[in-house]
């Protein structure tokens, strides 16, 4: 994707990512790390969880090097590395599916046109689920853990605010401050400091009072 200038010239968008990003390229790398490991796991699960027969063993392997090199070639093509992971979308996960979608029903061609031996058809089946379910989980499995961490539950509840005053000033204050802005969590209550000992560890609208002089 990109654009004309005026010269004629035709820049890439900024949120397309040359492959050689290091992200870029560890992105790359997973993705086909996932797609061997899903694979063998599909061999695993047609067995019921047993070691396959040697032939079929065999077979596995040998198929990685065609395997590898056309979904590779797909992820490319579908344009899996435009964006970034922290932005995972909808849009994301349709073309990892359409990716997968054709990965799968190319993978039958081939094996059909050249008579690969001892692949189940069942294995061409699962392994095009389990690279669209392994992905996608990865993907947004990234993204929540990016946006947790910037933006977590002390982030989202706003700027801390201390209210000067435990009296009624203080109550007062509190529950104004909580009805005009309990929709936009701009800020949050953390303590009432207070001069006075014997209200010390009292709460008020859910906040314990410090116990000593605030100046």
């Amino acid at each position: 994707m990109g654009f004309r200038t005026e010269d004629g010239t035709i820049r890439l968008l900024a949120t397309e990512r040359p492959m050689n990003n290091p992200r870029t390229i560890a992105a790359f790398v997973h993705d086909l790390a996932v797609v061997y490991a899903t694979w063998l796991f599909a061999f695993w699960l047609r067995f019921n969880f047993e070691m396959p027969p040697p032939e079929f063993y065999e077979s596995a392997f040998d198929s990685l090097f065609w395997l590898l090199p056309l979904y590779g070639a797909l992820f490319l093509v579908f344009g899996l590395y435009r964006g970034m992971w922290r932005f995972a979308s909808l849009a994301d996960l349709q073309h990892l599916a359409g990716a997968a979608v054709l990965g799968a029903v190319l993978t039958m061609l081939v094996v059909a046109f050249f008579t690969v031996r001892y692949i189940p058809r069942s294995v061409l089946v699962i392994h095009p689920l389990l690279v669209a379910i392994f992905m996608g989980g990865s993907r947004f499995a990234y993204r929540s853990w990016k946006e947790h961490r910037l933006y977590g539950p002390r982030r989202v509840r706003g700027q801390p605010v201390i209210v000067i005053g435990a009296g009624l000033l203080g109550v007062f204050g509190v529950i104004g401050l909580a009805l005009l802005f309990r929709r936009r969590r701009a800020w949050h209550r953390t303590d009432l400091p207070v001069a006075a000992q014997h209200r010390a560890g009292r709460e008020q609208r859910g906040v314990a009072p410090g116990g000593g002089d605030p100046r």
